[in-house]
């Protein structure tokens, strides 16, 4: 299965050069589909939204339809059968390895090309795999930082209370850390708490936040002039 352009030119292309590379045919063909069908050109997102398709027709062991295909392109050979459109819903045909494998061709403005391969998984590593080689005791003992920011210093004050009085029961310390540092926008107005895994309750609700200067607050930095650049490939460049 794959999933690419959608567009009168690209699929022949497309097509011709999976034919050759697969070497296809009737009894193994390629099911082809594109996600314009099903969402419109999604332009920026149009990559990550074939991903999620692919993603999702793996796991659930089902091609979707590429709906609304009333005539096929005539510069695409579809006579011998090798590749097919998926008009219709249909099962994940059964292969010798049990392996569901979909490539996704997502091309960009100006030629910024690029091919996906997702292929189901025979297993999965629990979580509990990629937690640090850490002891529960290791654990309590460290000291983590977690920042918090905001617009204006009132919701920056509120987002502090939402801290203290929040429930925290059975949540890693590492977690929270990770989540507030790594997973949230810096704003303007800031501040931070340093918390350890045994005391990370009473540390917040005791609220210890720290202030921090203020982002963007230097004045001299609207002296810089700006630069506006204009490539002709759209969004890469």
């Amino acid at each position: 299965m794959r999933d690419g352009t959608g567009t009168p030119v690209g699929d022949p292309i497309e097509v011709d050069a999976l034919s050759r590379i697969f070497s296809v045919t009737a009894e193994k063909p390629i099911y082809i589909g594109s996600i314009k069908s099903n969402l419109g050109h999604s332009e920026a997102a149009s990559a990550l939204s074939s991903i999620f398709k692919a993603t999702l027709a793996i796991e659930r062991g089902y091609i979707p339809a590429t709906v609304g295909i009333q005539t096929l392109n005539p510069k695409i050979n579809f006579c011998d059968g090798g590749v097919q459109v998926v008009r219709q819903h249909m099962p994940w045909p059964k292969t010798e390895s049990g392996i569901r494998r979909a490539g996704i061709n997502s091309f960009g403005y100006g030629g910024a090309n690029a091919h996906a391969i997702l292929e189901s998984a025979t297993s999965h590593v629990p979580t509990e795999y990629y937690r640090l080689p850490c002891t529960e005791l290791q654990w309590s003992r460290s000291k983590y930082l977690i920042p918090i920011s905001a617009h204006n210093d009132a919701t920056l004050n509120q987002l502090a209370t939402n801290l203290s009085t929040h429930n925290w029961d059975g949540v890693e310390v590492a977690d929270i850390a990770h989540t507030f540092g790594e997973r949230r926008s810096r704003l303007s107005r800031r501040g931070f708490y340093i918390v350890s895994g045994a005391t990370i309750k009473e540390d917040l609700q005791a609220g210890r936040m720290k202030a921090a200067p203020a982002s963007g607050s230097d004045s001299s930095m609207s002296s810089y002039p700006l630069c506006f650049v204009f490539s002709g490939h759209g969004a890469q460049w």
